[in-house]
């Protein structure tokens, strides 16, 4: 116990991850994993795949800005003028800009499992402050309910500060309730794997004990000479091509062995594990061996990461926001992840025209989503008759025909009794006609009859009229 005090306070000081509360929250950086290498938020940054996954999230925040919206019967009002959407998308203090704060909290978020930023009045309204994570204890929960922050200051005091009030506290997905917990310290002995593996890597290539090859002789070398001046000579040669070989020398070479490969596949395998374990698509940190790299399956894929990998954070974040800049119960923040689910341009405007004609979407409102100004009349939406008219053609649906009343049913088959009772008549008319012509003509009966046969429509023929 002794050793583990000192050890404690040895390395207590310089450490860059949470202050411990109690042993809930001591991290242990200074013990190593099982595979002897030291894992703190310091040598963690230096695994290539984990920079990848965290600068992943902090690119795809950075670009969704906050919306503050108002919720009305009415629906949603933007409110820009609101203190929470100047402080957010203009400047959230003196010495930062919203990207800058965003993407430090976010960092700390991810990797420290916790991002605080204190609350303060300033000249133009709040503005928030960010405080590193090493930099306060708590929360304590008090019989309120209320959550208790202490903050270590530069010249050593300590000031005591209220959530939600007086601190933004965003906790990463791994929590007890009260703090998050560090994504590094819960994949520990995984980091540690793959830092050894880089480890090895480095200290292979370093030393130089990777042989390219070997050579043989027919018999034995005796002289010593001879045999530093060849080794000597292998080895300047080596880096750029081979020496000549003379007196029956062969060079072997010495391809990939088992102990090779299975390095290899080491290295994938961290891969592929810490990507798992952000819940990061392999394919969006340059791994793209067990992927395809073209079409449908990529766009799947970069879908489910914002559904089930960002938007949960953002959810956090919209939370966390509105818990220290909101007071009112119908404003809230929203990010909107719209752009970064945008389909190709030929399959986003189907789904406009779509849309227009379903009425789900004024024309305007689909402007707007591709950043274009609106136009005159395209506020109006479209209101389907019939949902078999709403075919997804862009324009309104034609309007069908009246149905009739029984009336003018009855009407209708009236006059096409007449129209049918008129017509026989003139036809009737027309053949006793012909009969005439044809016998003032001199045409004998029978041929007469034949005539008058085959002017007949083929339904009185058939019955034999």
């Amino acid at each position: 116990m002794r050793v583990a005090d000192a050890l404690r306070t040895l390395f207590r000081a310089p450490r860059a991850a949470d202050p411990a509360l109690d042993e809930r929250y001591w991290p242990q950086e200074f013990l190593p994993s099982k595979a002897g290498q030291v894992v703190s938020e310091a040598t963690a940054e230096q695994y290539v795949t984990l920079q990848a996954c965290v600068d992943l999230f902090k690119r795809a925040f950075l670009t969704l800005p906050p919306q503050v919206l108002r919720y009305t019967d009415a629906g949603k009002l933007e409110v820009s003028s609101h203190p929470a959407s100047v402080l957010l998308r203009k400047r959230p203090n003196p010495y930062q800009k919203p990207y800058q704060f965003k993407a430090l909290m976010m960092h700390q978020a991810l990797l420290a499992g916790n991002a605080f930023a204190e609350r303060k009045n300033g000249p133009e309204g709040p503005e928030l402050w960010p405080l590193a994570p090493a930099q306060v204890e708590g929360p304590d929960l008090l019989p309120t309910g209320r959550r208790r922050y202490r903050v270590k200051r530069s010249g050593g005091q300590t000031d005591v500060l209220m959530g939600d009030v007086e601190i933004l506290h965003v906790t990463g997905l791994w929590t007890d309730g009260l703090r998050g917990q560090s994504i590094i310290q819960r994949a520990r002995e995984a980091l540690g794997l793959a830092l050894a593996a880089d480890s090895y890597g480095a200290k292979l290539f370093a030393s130089g004990v990777k042989y390219p090859g070997i050579l043989t002789m027919p018999g034995p070398l005796t002289d010593p000479k001879l045999r530093n001046d060849i080794s000597e000579s292998f080895k300047r040669q080596s880096e750029r091509g081979y020496p000549l070989l003379e007196q029956g020398m062969d060079f072997k070479s010495m391809g990939m062995n088992a102990d090779d490969a299975q390095f290899l596949e080491t290295r994938k395998f961290s891969v592929a594990e810490l990507a798992r374990l952000f819940g990061v698509p392999p394919h969006m940190i340059g791994d793209v061996e067990r992927s395809t790299s073209w079409g449908s399956g990529i766009e799947a894929q970069t879908f489910q990461f914002v559904t089930y990998a960002l938007i949960p954070w953002l959810t956090i974040w919209q939370e966390s926001f509105e818990a220290t800049l909101v007071a009112e119960n119908d404003v809230h923040i929203r990010f909107n992840v719209g752009k970064l689910m945008q389909a190709d341009m030929a399959t986003r405007f189907t789904v406009y025209a779509t849309a227009i004609a379903n009425g789900i979407y004024s024309p305007n409102e689909c402007r707007e989503f591709e950043d274009r100004n609106p136009r005159e009349g395209g506020d109006v939406y479209v209101t389907p008759t019939a949902p078999q008219q709403a075919r997804g053609t862009g324009t309104a649906p034609p309007q069908p025909p009246p149905e009739p009343d029984e009336d003018d049913a009855e009407d209708a088959t009236d006059a096409r009794m007449t129209a049918m009772l008129d017509e026989q008549s003139a036809r009737q008319k027309a053949l006793a006609a012909l009969r005439e012509s044809a016998a003032a003509l001199g045409v004998p009966p029978e041929q007469v009859r034949k005539l008058v046969a085959t002017a007949k429509p083929k339904e009185e023929r058939q019955l034999g009229a």
